[in-house]
């Protein structure tokens, strides 16, 4: 009888431990993603140069999807920064560049199979551009600056297609349509006075086809 309670103890005790740690790895849930874009690696590993990464939505991202990953929200930015220095007799010339573009979406997501999924959804986006040439005299100081400031605020529709290499992995590329409002601000400061060369409004819209390539990593 003792015998008997201890195996029955024995084998209730051990099912029950087993479906805690079977129900753990079945259910485990990972939330998060972190998106990279590998567009421009893939780019120069194939010998064709840099690309222009203004192109691309966003260099970077994190998603936060549901438990059924069927809704994700994703936070995102794209960014350059270039400083070019030319000599010119007798002085030289120094060009600055600055950009940056948050990013904010919302995402529907429908999975074909095991591998494949397709996604569409709205993103929200800002955009600012800060540019200046300016030419030195090494005798006289600064001979002129050209200064430019763009700001830009906008949305649209983006959709896309995944390939799941395994439960974690994943790559992906999209299309998107945003419609964007841009201020621009350019102007000449010669040491003197300040001379507007550009102070316009516009509404830009940018389709982009599906060229970049991204590589998600989900934990």
């Amino acid at each position: 009888m003792r015998k008997n309670a201890l195996k029955t103890g024995a084998l209730i005790l051990f099912l029950f431990t087993g479906k805690i740690v079977i129900g753990q790895d079945t259910s485990k849930v990972r939330r998060w993603e972190i998106v990279l874009n590998i567009t421009n690696a893939i780019s120069r590993f194939s010998g064709n140069g840099a690309r222009n990464i203004n192109e691309d939505p966003y260099l970077m991202a994190v998603k936060w999807r549901n438990k059924t990953n069927r809704h994700a929200i994703r936070l995102g930015f794209n960014q350059s920064y270039s400083s070019i220095t030319t000599q010119i007799f007798p002085g030289e010339r120094r060009t600055k560049d600055f950009y940056f573009s948050p990013l904010l979406g919302y995402e529907w997501r429908r999975h074909i199979d095991n591998h494949f999924m397709f996604f569409y959804g709205l993103d929200a986006r800002g955009g600012i551009r800060n540019g200046s040439v300016e030419i030195i005299d090494p005798g006289i100081g600064p001979v002129q600056v050209i200064s430019s400031k763009d700001n830009g605020i906008g949305a649209g529709p983006f959709c896309g297609f995944v390939w799941k290499i395994n439960p974690r992995v994943s790559m992906f590329t999209e299309a998107n349509f945003y419609a964007q409002y841009t201020t621009t601000y350019r102007y000449l400061d010669d040491g003197i006075s300040k001379t507007i060369l550009e102070d316009s409004r516009k509404v830009v819209f940018t389709p982009v086809i599906p060229t970049s390539l991204f590589i998600s990593i989900a934990f």
